[in-house]
C-alpha cells in the first residue's frame, strides 16, 4: 500500500489548520488594533496644535495658497479650460491664470510674508548713477516662531524645486510654449527664494551643513556602477 497519499493528506490538512490559525490571529490583530483612531483623531489633532503655536496662521495661508493654486492650474488647467468644440487643450487661458498665481505669489511673499514670517524684507533701490541695487534688512532671532520659519522655507524650497524640474521636463520634450511657461515661473520663484537666503543669516549655515554631510562621491559611483 502507498502510504505517501495518506502522508500528503495529514500535511494538506496539517498546512490548513495552521493557515486557519494565521488569519485567526490576524482578524484578532485587527480587531484590537484600532486603525480609526489615528484618521479620526491623531490628525486633525496634530494640525490644531501645530497652527496653534503660530503668531500668524493666516498669513502662513496666505505664503502656502497661491503656490498650490499655482501648481494646480499649471497641472490640470489644460483639462478644466478644455474647447469643448475642437477638444483641444486652451494652453493660453493655463498660461495666463498660472503665471498670474506666481507673479501674485512673488508679490506676496516679498512684500507680505516674508516681513511676518521671518522678519525679512529686500527692495531694489536705483542709485544716482541708475544703478539697480538690492537692499536687505532682517531682523531675524531666536524668538521668532520656528514652525512659521519652516513654513516659510520649506515651501519656497519645494516650489522652487517644482518649478525646475517642470523646467527640464519640458526642454526635454521640446515643448517650446511650456518650457517659456516655466522659465518665467522658475526665475520668478528663484530669485524670490536667493534674495531671502542672502537676506538671511540662519539659512546659509543650514544649507551648507546639508550640503557637507552629503557624499557626493558616493553617490556618483552609485549612479555609474548601476549605468556601466
Amino acid at each position: 500500500m502507498n502510504t505517501g497519499i495518506f502522508q500528503s493528506g495529514k500535511d494538506d490538512k496539517n498546512k490548513s489548520n495552521i493557515s486557519d490559525g494565521t488569519m485567526n490571529n490576524m482578524m484578532n490583530i485587527n480587531k484590537n488594533f484600532n486603525f480609526s483612531s489615528f484618521n479620526e483623531n491623531e490628525l486633525p489633532r496634530y494640525v490644531n496644535e501645530f497652527i496653534q503655536k503660530m503668531n500668524h496662521p493666516y498669513i502662513c495661508m496666505i505664503h502656502v495658497i497661491p503656490k498650490l493654486l499655482s501648481i494646480f492650474i499649471y497641472f490640470l488647467g489644460p483639462f478644466l479650460f478644455r474647447n469643448e468644440q475642437t477638444k483641444e487643450y486652451d494652453f493660453i487661458i493655463t498660461f495666463a491664470i498660472t503665471f498670474f498665481l506666481v507673479s501674485l505669489d512673488f508679490y506676496l511673499v516679498k512684500n507680505i510674508t516674508g516681513r511676518f514670517l521671518v522678519r525679512m524684507i529686500w527692495w531694489i533701490d536705483s542709485g544716482d548713477d541708475y544703478s539697480n541695487n538690492v537692499i536687505f534688512h532682517s531682523l531675524e532671532d531666536k524668538s521668532s516662531n520656528s514652525n512659521e520659519k519652516n513654513v516659510f522655507w520649506f515651501s519656497l524650497y519645494i516650489y522652487v524645486f517644482i518649478w525646475l524640474v517642470q523646467t527640464i521636463q519640458m526642454f526635454i520634450s521640446f515643448q517650446v510654449c511650456w518650457f517659456l511657461l516655466c522659465v518665467l515661473c522658475f526665475f520668478l520663484s528663484y530669485y524670490n527664494l536667493y534674495n531671502f537666503w542672502k537676506c538671511s543669516k540662519e539659512q546659509p549655515k543650514i544649507v551648507t551643513g546639508v550640503l557637507n554631510k552629503i557624499n557626493f562621491n558616493a553617490i556618483l559611483k552609485k549612479i555609474v556602477n548601476n549605468t556601466y
